[in-house]
């Protein structure tokens, strides 16, 4: 397993280690606010980072900001472990361009029709990519 698979594996299974982490030792003693309120923090940070962040601001500049916003939302899309934001606006763009078309890098239909093709094309599309998503192509962001 390369370094990249590995990062990505290491960042999709930890926060689940952590929550199993964190109900054992919450048992019997309960949760407090700020343990939910940290939690609804940083996963609207992160959440917002890709959704705001990488899709909104980096892949498709739909908006201006200042600067602190700017990484702010480079920083909370980073957290989310769907790589970095060039390459995650890259392929983003791509998909765009060959939208459920050979080159589309999410397409849930490339792996046929089939009842198990369309499975592994929706894993594929959602979560697969990180794990198997050649280098990006940058020349989808000269901006």
């Amino acid at each position: 397993m390369d370094a990249k698979r590995f990062a990505v594996l290491f960042g999709v299974i930890t926060p689940f280690l952590g929550f199993i982490t964190a109900v054992y030792l919450a048992w019997g003693r309960g949760v407090f606010p700020i343990d939910l309120a940290l939690l609804v923090i940083f996963f609207l940070f992160s959440g917002f980072g890709v959704t705001i962040g990488y899709h909104r601001f980096f892949s498709h500049p739909s908006f201006k900001t200042i600067r602190p916003i700017k990484y702010l939302l480079g920083i909370g899309g980073s957290m989310a472990w769907e790589g970095g934001v060039l390459d995650w606006s890259a392929n983003h763009r791509q998909h765009h361009q060959y939208s459920d078309e050979e080159g589309d890098l999410h397409s849930p239909h490339i792996y046929g029709e089939s009842l198990w093709g369309i499975t592994k094309g929706l894993w594929y599309a959602h979560i697969g990519w990180m794990f198997y998503n050649p280098p990006a192509n940058h020349a989808y962001i000269p901006d």
